[in-house]
């Protein structure tokens, strides 16, 4: 008996933290949606420290990083939240993006590929690909990428193509 009330305590101990972390994870999307990026990475890193395996928790923290220009951070997050999570679209669409901004295009390529196999309508991973094809020497390839990107309603395309495209 003191065994099965010991269960029970510590499955209600972990589910309590697992509804916090849930929580400083939900307040941290918000801060993201709102532009508030300090405030983000402190609830990220809260929910993390409660559930050390909220494997979306390291995803969008390394959203955070990246937005708070730390390209490494955001990497190392997203190596995490993969390793957690292997099937995780945004989590490759990110590494991918901050992959192309500390110019290792070839690396970007392979995580856009599986970010774009496993969510075809990433409309940022299209447009980080493209970029990343362009970096690689293969114009159309990456220019036909911004089109869809374009396509899929990521706007920041548009330029791309007329710098890169036209």
């Amino acid at each position: 008996m003191k065994k099965i009330l010991l269960f029970l305590f510590a499955l209600g101990v972990f589910n309590a933290h697992a509804q916090l972390a849930a929580d400083y994870y939900n307040s941290g999307v918000a801060n993201i949606r709102k532009g508030e990026m300090q405030a983000a990475l402190a609830d990220f890193n809260k929910a993390i420290e409660l559930n050390h395996k909220f494997g979306y928790a390291y995803c969008y923290r390394g959203a955070a990083k990246y937005c708070l220009k730390d390209p490494q951070g955001a990497i190392d997050d997203y190596n995490i939240a993969l390793n957690i999570n292997p099937e995780d679209g945004t989590s490759f669409s990110g590494r991918g993006c901050a992959r192309c901004t500390i110019g290792d295009f070839g690396g970007a390529l392979e995580d856009l590929n599986k970010a774009i196999a496993l969510n075809p309508n990433d409309a940022g991973a299209y447009y980080n690909r493209g970029i990343a094809k362009i970096n690689l020497n293969q114009k159309e390839s990456g220019c036909e990428d911004l089109q869809k990107a374009l396509q899929l309603g990521d706007r920041r395309a548009t330029e791309a193509i007329k710098k890169s495209c036209e």
